[in-house]
């Protein structure tokens, strides 16, 4: 995951942050602050954004697969199942 550097107003120290988020928190002295909208924090926040949804598409389309990959074959076995059963009580079996 890709993070910005910030600099904590209150102490000064280095401040990893995600750019998806909108606080910065400090974990050296615990204040909390709102992150300036830079040009920076904004191309990040959107290419964060960006690898998320490609994300969510791709996991739904791997979900899609997965469904029919494994349903298909029941479907299939159970068709089969009911066009015996049918030709058997057509024949009289």
């Amino acid at each position: 995951m890709e993070t910005i550097s910030l600099k904590c107003k209150d102490c000064g120290g280095i401040v990893e942050v995600d750019p998806s988020k909108s606080v910065l928190f400090c974990p050296y002295c615990g204040s909390k602050a709102i992150i300036p909208e830079s040009d920076q924090v904004r191309i990040a926040r959107i290419k964060a954004n960006e690898r998320i949804e490609r994300e969510k598409e791709r996991q739904k389309a791997k979900t899609k697969r997965e469904f029919y990959t494994l349903t298909l074959p029941i479907i299939v076995i159970f068709g089969a199942c009911i066009l015996i059963a049918i030709i058997g009580s057509i024949a009289g079996w």
